[in-house]
């Protein structure tokens, strides 16, 4: 039996034909689509003709099969004419194998909440509309829906529920509180549509929600682009989110969603918030223009964030605060007007392989009690600090590049104690490594050059160990060491810095131990103020200037040290200087190997002097102190004493062997390769008859060579040093 045309025939009489065939509606009495449908069989298909319907009754599919469809370039629009009521909707879809295309299903926007109706207040009538959807998708239905346009008034525009596998292609919805929600273990493919204009957010999934959300475009809400919440895995690709106020993607609970190359840009506080228990994976999406953070992770939330690009926010390009714990791996975090990485409270995680520069705050900051992992990422360019540490800050940073800040390339502040080996912080305009306040941590093997001001300032009362690390290169000096700081330098290499390669000024005390400090365009060791500390079993040879300065009130302490082949004297002691200066050896120095003037008065025992002629030891008119027992080489200009030196003085020659005896019966703490001669079961070995060659030699790595610097005057005062400002205590956060 072949089916007539509707205008032919009631609908009726027209659903008594075969099933699989074509029923054509036509607009005309309120109800006529929803009548029709009631009338469905399955495989249906409804040809709807261009117009307005107004619906009285919600609209059921339940039959398998139907298709609900505009004429071709029919424009068809379905209107929902009752009141909205909690759950309720205007098209419910519940069967398998539906297709519905072409159509534009409305709901209007509500009138101001009204409690003109004594059984209804108006909240009751607004959680009505705002859980009313204009269109449901339920049960275990793979409806397709395609070329539709969903407007859903003051409630949903498409809640997709239940079991649900249901496609979306080239729809578009707006005008909606929440424009897409996904719940239960529903598992929708949304492809190639547009969803905007809506109060709250364009996207929810919720539930155990999954399926894919691919190519689509999200604009103009307040809330979020997309809400992901529940234990909700879906797959979110190649999406635009733009001008979406609040946040681009709002992450909360305990959500797994996977999103992979989505776009976030416009007008947003935040491009990525993520937050509770949430555990979301991003990879390679981009976030710019954000008016607070790229990305935030706070509360608990943990998530892997891949290859994401976040340029041009307002605040952190990353947040992480409150105990959040995410991976972040080889993203680029770039022109932030703050800071780029930002932890605060109790934040952790790791942090590898990413590319943070051109930031105009720090490059990376820590505040509060946060600890993290930051291993090979690339600090360069911003124009406050590489790396900013402050309060109780801890962690390891390993492995990076931090170059060409504008600040220090690393400032520890406060208590911060961090764990900092293997980095390059080097052409910084100001500090390379600068701590401060009560800063305390572990730094080895660093190679630190080039920094304007000064490779390393340690001022302060704080309190560190620096081992193994090479400091170079540096026109304003290598280590400079202030306040009442206290450090252990053990192992490392200073040279070729300006000015000083270590200055110790102040009140400060460090233990200096093992180091080859050498090269320098100025002194090696200067000691001033009222500066102490401990100096054992370095190398300090081949300076412009002075091996070894000691003026002030500074009173160190130096045994077992090499200082060779100064431009001007090995060690010059002045001003009311003091300290200690026993079993070290002198070769090569252009000038007097030891020279006492001012009021110094140093004690000096057990040395080993040799000069070849330039000048041994010369005690200037007021000299004190106490010398005697050192070995001094008998030349002419081995001893230059003025006539009222105030100190005891013993110019004999002490016995060589005996000399050697004692300096091979002490131990040596410094590492393989650098003791002083030759190491025969942790003593050092001297030769007994010594000369300038063999004395440096014996002392220096084997295959270290000696060059003798060229002839300079020996300056007569203190080189300045520069005093550089504390840090701002402030920090840009998110």
């Amino acid at each position: 039996m072949e089916c007539e045309e509707p205008s032919h025939r009631p609908v009726d009489e027209m659903m008594d034909c075969d099933s699989s065939h074509v029923v054509y509606v036509s607009p005309g009495e309120p109800g006529a689509l929803g009548r029709a449908l009631k009338l469905a069989t399955p495989f249906t298909s409804f040809v709807v003709e261009a117009g307005h319907y107004e619906e009285p009754e919600p609209l059921e599919i339940v039959a398998e099969g139907v298709t609900l469809r505009a004429k071709e370039d029919a424009n068809v629009h379905i209107l929902c004419a009752f009141a909205p009521s909690a759950g309720g909707s205007l098209l419910r879809i519940s069967s398998k194998g539906v297709k519905v295309s072409g159509l534009m299903f409305e709901t209007p926007s509500p009138p101001p909440p009204s409690s003109s109706d004594p059984a209804t207040s108006a909240e009751d009538q607004k959680q009505a509309r705002l859980s009313f959807s204009c269109v449901v998708v339920e049960g275990e239905s793979n409806a397709a829906l395609s070329s539709c346009i969903v407007k859903g008034g003051g409630g949903l525009g498409v809640f997709i529920w239940g079991n649900s596998t249901p496609s979306m292609v080239d729809c578009e919805v707006s005008d909606c509180v929440c424009g897409i929600v996904v719940r239960n273990e529903a598992a929708p493919n949304i492809t190639k549509s547009k969803i905007h204009t809506c109060r709250d957010a364009c996207v929810k999934f919720a539930g155990d929600s999954k399926g894919k959300f691919d190519g689509n475009l999200l604009y103009d809400s307040f809330e979020a682009g997309i809400v992901a919440c529940g234990k909700s895995t879906a797959e979110i690709s190649n999406n635009v989110l733009r001008d979406t106020k609040g946040c681009g993607f709002l992450l909360i609970e305990d959500t797994a969603v996977m999103c992979s190359h989505n776009k976030v840009e416009g007008s947003h506080v935040n491009g990525v918030q993520a937050g509770e228990d949430s555990n979301a994976t991003f990879k390679e999406n981009t976030i710019h223009g954000s008016e607070g953070s790229g990305i935030v992770v706070h509360d608990r939330s943990s998530g892997s964030f891949f290859k994401n690009t976040v340029t041009g926010t307002k605040m952190a390009g990353i947040g992480v605060r409150d105990t959040a714990q995410p991976v972040m791996v080889g993203n680029t975090i770039l022109n932030g007007a703050g800071s780029g990485v930002v932890l605060v409270g109790q934040a952790g995680g790791v942090y590898n392989n990413n590319h943070i520069s051109m930031n105009k705050c720090a490059g990376v900051g820590l505040k509060g009690s946060a600890h993290a992992l930051f291993d090979g990422n690339v600090i360069a360019r911003n124009e406050g600090y590489g790396i900013w540490l402050q309060d109780d800050v801890q962690g390891t940073f390993q492995n990076n590049s931090v170059e060409a800040n504008k600040m220090a390339g690393m400032s520890v502040n406060h208590r911060a104690s961090p764990n900092v080996q293997h980095n390059s912080i080097k052409g910084g305009q100001q500090v390379g490594l600068l701590l401060q306040h009560q800063a305390q941590g572990h730094y080895a093997h660093n190679h630190i050059s080039g920094n304007e001001a000064a490779n390393v300032l340690l001022m302060g009362q704080s309190r560190s160990t620096l081992a193994n690390n090479t400091v170079c290169r540096s026109p304003g000096g290598g280590v400079l060491i202030r306040g009442d700081a206290f450090t252990a330098l053990r192992c490392n290499t200073i040279e070729r810095n300006g000015r000083a390669n270590l200055a110790v000024l102040d009140n400060a005390c460090p233990t200096v131990e093992g180091n080859t400090i050498q090269d320098g365009e100025g002194r090696g060791v200067v000691v001033t103020g009222n500066g102490r500390g401990d100096f054992r079993w370095n190398m300090i040879v081949n300076h412009g200037l002075a091996g070894v300065y000691v003026g002030g009130e500074a009173e160190p302490q130096m045994a077992f040290n090499v200082i060779a082949c100064s431009g001007a004297s090995g060690l010059v002691v002045e001003d009311r200087a003091g300290g200690c200066y026993c079993d070290n050896s002198f070769s090569g120095n252009e000038c007097a190997a030891v020279a006492v003037q001012g009021k110094a008065q140093p004690t000096m025992q057990r040395n080993v002097v040799v000069h070849s002629g330039r000048g041994g030891v010369w005690l200037g008119e007021q000299a004190g102190g106490k010398i005697e027992g050192n070995h001094v080489e008998d030349m002419p200009q081995a001893w230059r004493i003025g006539p009222q030196v105030r100190c005891q003085v013993d110019t004999r020659v002490e016995v060589l062997d005996r000399l050697l005896q004692m300096v091979a019966e002490t131990k040596t703490a410094m590492r393989g390769g650098r003791q002083g001669g030759q190491a025969e079961g942790g003593r050092v070995v001297m030769v007994v008859h010594p000369n300038e060659e063999s004395i440096v030699l014996g002392f220096q790595r084997q295959t270290a060579r000696i060059q003798i610097a060229p002839e300079q005057t020996w300056p007569a005062g203190e080189e300045d040093i520069e005093e550089l400002p504390e840090a701002d205590s402030s920090l840009p956060i998110f």
